[in-house]
Parts: C-alpha cells; sequence; structure tokens
C-alpha cells in the first residue's frame, strides 16, 4: 500500500521555545515598549502600564480603551498580514512583538473584545469568548529578576504618547517633554504599496520633532514616541513616521543618524549655544550633502570666530593671516566633505586669497611732477646707499593688489615698488619709524633670497638690515637733505 501524503494548512510551525531563546537575552524595555506600540498605533485614550516586582519574576499590565484585536489570530500568529504596513504612519509592520513577550513570559492572558486568550505556564494556549465591548489588557508574567523593577519602570517612563492619548506607568501619567522645533525632513521609510505587496523602501517628507531634555539624561531617537536608541545629540528626536529598523527594532544606521544630525543642526543652528558646535555630530552634520549654508556659515563662525582662513602653500600669506589677527586651520584638521562644505557654502577662504601678493602690482607710474613721490624716492635710495645697495624705487597704484610694497630678493641692485593705493601722500611725506619699518621689511627681501615668504631667513635679514643702519646712524638721512633731481 502506497504511503499517503499529510498535507498541513501552513508551511510553517513555530517552536515557541526557541523563540524564547532568541528573545530572552534582550533588554526588558525593548521587548514590553512592542505592547505598548501596539496600543498606542489604535489612537487610545487611555494606556496604563503597570510593573510589579513579584517573588520569582516581574508582572507586566498594559492596558487601553482601544477597539481591540481587529483580527483575534493576531494574538497568536506570526508574521500575519497587518494594515499597518501600507500606513507609514502606524508603528507596527512585523507583527511581532507581542509573541515575543509571550514566548518568554512564564505565563500570559491577551483579554481583548469579544475573546480572552491563556497562554498557560506549562504551554499552549486556551481561547474564551467574552463579553468585552472595548479595550485589550496583556498581562505576562516575566521571568526577570525582581530588582529590574524599578529600572524597567523608569526605561517606560520615555516613551511619548500620541497627542491625545493618556499614557500612565505604575499609575503615574508620563508628560511629554516640550517640542522645540517641528523640522520638516525627507527621510527613509517602509511602506507596503498593496496588500498583497512587499515592504519596500521609499523615501518620504515627514515631522521631525525636535524635543528638549534636561541637561543630564541621554538622548533618544524615537518612532513617533518609542524610543529606538540613544543618540549624540543634545535633544531628543521624534520621527513622525516608520522608521528602517531590523526586526528587533532597537537601533538604525550609522545613514540614517547622519540625516538626522543634519536636519536637527539646520534646524537649530540659530538657537545652539557656542560650544555645542564643538560637538562630533555638528561635525558628521557638515559632511553632509544636505546641509544648508546657514547652518555652515554659524558653525565656522561659533567655532573660530570672524577671522579665519585655511592654511595656505603659500607662507607669506600664513604669516599675514596670523599677523591680522586670523586663525589659520590646516585642512587635515577637517575632513574633505567637512573642508568641501565649508568653502563652497560656509565661504571659508584660504590665506592666499585674502593675503596672498599679486604676481602683478601693476603698470610702473610717471612721477616726474609730484614732488612728494620724487622726495620719498631720493630718501629710499639714500638709505640704499648708506648700505651699499643701489635701491630702484617704482610706484604702481593698484587698489585691487595685496601688496602694500615690493622688493626684489637677493641682490644688490633692488627694485622697490610702492603701491599708492595702500600709502598716501601724507604717509610718503613722513620719515619717521613706520615709514623706516616699511623700508626694513621691504629689504628683509633684497639681502635674502626670500622673495615671497617671511619666514626666519627673511627675518634675520631684517635683522641685518636694521643693525647696519643702527651702527651707520649719523649717516641716516632724515630726507631734509638736498639732492640734485
Amino acid at each position: 500500500m502506497a504511503n499517503q501524503a499529510h498535507r498541513a494548512e501552513e508551511r510553517f510551525s513555530v517552536a515557541a521555545t526557541g523563540m524564547a531563546q532568541l528573545h530572552a537575552g534582550r533588554r526588558p524595555e525593548h521587548l514590553i515598549k512592542e505592547l505598548i506600540q501596539n496600543s498606542f498605533d489604535e489612537n487610545p485614550a487611555i494606556c496604563s502600564v503597570t510593573v510589579t516586582a513579584e517573588q520569582h519574576g516581574i508582572l507586566v499590565l498594559v492596558e487601553d480603551d482601544g477597539p481591540g484585536f481587529a483580527d483575534i489570530r493576531n494574538a497568536y500568529t506570526l508574521m500575519a498580514d497587518t494594515p499597518k504596513r501600507m500606513d507609514p504612519e502606524k508603528r507596527g509592520r512585523f507583527n511581532l512583538g507581542d509573541k515575543e513577550v509571550i514566548s518568554i513570559s512564564k505565563w500570559a492572558t491577551v483579554d481583548t473584545v469579544g475573546w480572552t486568550i491563556r497562554f498557560p505556564e506549562e504551554g499552549g494556549r486556551e481561547m474564551l469568548e467574552n463579553t468585552r465591548t472595548k479595550g485589550t489588557t496583556i498581562t505576562a508574567m516575566m521571568p526577570w529578576h525582581p530588582e529590574q523593577a524599578h529600572d524597567l519602570e523608569e526605561k517606560l517612563g520615555r516613551i511619548r504618547p500620541p497627542t491625545g492619548t493618556i499614557y500612565t506607568v505604575n499609575k503615574r501619567i508620563v508628560k511629554r517633554d516640550p517640542t522645540l522645533r517641528t523640522a520638516r525632513g525627507t527621510l527613509p521609510t517602509v511602506v507596503q504599496d498593496s496588500p498583497q505587496g512587499p515592504l519596500r523602501s521609499r523615501t518620504r517628507a515627514t515631522d521631525i520633532l525636535i524635543i528638549g531634555k534636561h541637561e543630564s539624561d541621554q538622548a533618544f531617537i524615537f518612532e513617533m514616541g518609542i524610543p529606538i536608541q540613544p543618540i549624540e545629540l543634545p535633544y531628543h528626536v521624534d520621527i513622525m513616521q516608520k522608521v528602517p529598523m531590523p526586526p528587533n527594532r532597537d537601533t538604525v544606521s550609522d545613514a540614517y543618524l547622519r540625516n538626522i544630525y543634519t536636519i536637527v543642526l539646520n534646524a537649530m543652528h540659530g538657537d545652539m549655544p557656542g560650544e555645542q558646535f564643538a560637538e562630533g555630530w555638528v561635525k558628521t552634520a557638515i559632511e553632509q550633502k544636505q546641509v544648508t549654508p546657514e547652518a555652515v556659515k554659524d558653525t565656522i563662525r561659533e567655532r573660530y570666530g570672524d577671522k579665519v582662513v585655511t592654511w595656505s602653500s603659500d607662507t607669506d600669506a600664513n604669516l599675514k593671516a596670523l599677523d591680522a589677527g586670523y586663525q589659520v586651520l590646516h585642512p587635515r584638521t577637517m575632513s574633505k566633505p567637512e573642508l568641501q562644505n565649508m568653502r563652497q557654502l560656509g565661504g571659508l577662504q584660504g590665506a592666499r586669497t585674502l593675503f596672498g601678493r599679486t604676481d602683478e602690482p601693476g603698470p610702473t607710474l610717471d612721477i616726474s611732477n609730484d614732488e612728494t613721490k620724487k622726495d620719498w624716492a631720493k630718501w629710499v635710495r639714500k638709505i640704499g646707499e648708506v648700505l651699499g645697495l643701489e635701491i630702484i624705487p617704482e610706484f604702481v597704484h593698484n587698489p585691487a593688489a595685496k601688496m602694500t610694497a615690493t622688493c626684489t630678493a637677493n641682490t644688490t641692485t633692488p627694485y622697490m615698488k610702492f603701491n599708492t593705493a595702500k600709502l598716501d601722500d601724507h604717509f610718503l611725506s613722513q620719515r619717521g619709524a613706520e615709514q623706516l619699518q616699511l623700508i626694513i621689511h621691504e629689504l628683509g627681501h633684497a639681502v635674502t633670497d626670500a622673495n615671497m615668504f617671511h619666514g626666519p631667513r627673511w627675518g634675520e635679514g631684517c635683522a641685518e638690515i636694521g643693525a647696519a643702519l643702527l651702527a651707520a646712524k649719523k649717516h641716516l638721512p632724515t630726507g631734509d637733505q638736498e639732492e640734485e633731481r
């Protein structure tokens, strides 16, 4: 006689003991919050949680006044179809959470509209009809140490109830922390397009609530009021749509966090205290393409002040920036995306741009009819004679040039150019310390090979010129000497 096939209605069966082993190591609050989020999805007026330390475990009771289970089979069927998957503003999607709790409980009861299901300690389940007309109560004796009850109570108090729902933990009403700002952002979510279709990743605009917190509190990211994980922010952040997560729903991807940091910085930069701009999350936000120019500019100003440039290969420009009171940042102190956004969006400039010399100071001016400039040129030539140099003074007028004066390097016949856009006739008519300082500065180039740089060798050259002039003080011209023109 041929063997007869035995056909089962479902392809799979679930081993409750194996499921319990998979979830036994999870933190208590991560499991119990699944019961609470299921309640919140029904928009109840009241949701209450009771946590009681018993001799051999913790008794947890979650009760609401919602409409009850739409399909009682969802109380004991894993992965069953649920309309929540089609609604990005409902928290549920896996149809697993309450079963995960029940799998590790010593015993549990689900009491909802029309049905009571008992999951006794010896295993299996019992179903009874009842006359209940609204709400659901889930009671579970959990195998956790009684001393964990207080910590569980405290963690469940972090949950933010929906608007219109009174949420209590051990009869204490949990109040929502104030929302500082509601930002609008585009974030990934998961949604089912049709009743029989797959869950797909979608990018969708949603509200992001930026929430105040006590300074000592750990910040959290929430999914519509349900805490997911700690985050490196000075605010709580509540995402008002499904957040892409694995089935345990206790972590988000690094890419998702980077998006959150950027949205928060874009929204809050105008109200943040200065010290927060140095925090790591701001650096992460600045690196992202979505960061706004205003957020980048505020970050630069709050971190470095109004006088800041990036280091340049033009050492002379770096030194000039430092002399002008600027902070000079080396690009290697920033990541490439951070530096790029600071330059392109924040307007951060390099030292060369602000302080570099222009290669072409401009055409030489005719001073044959300008007595002030002719007298200045005579004075400069006399100084050169004292030093054994044949200085050739010239004048240019270039308002766009960075240079005030220039001098050719390492020569006994230096060309010294003066920019009259920077040096007016009043300056050129004086023969004081300021004027002499300018000449020594430029002659430091003439006696060294430091044509474009103000480094140590140039400094030594200036010292040599100053010492030589001091030694020849009695020969130093004051500008009063007559000379044939």
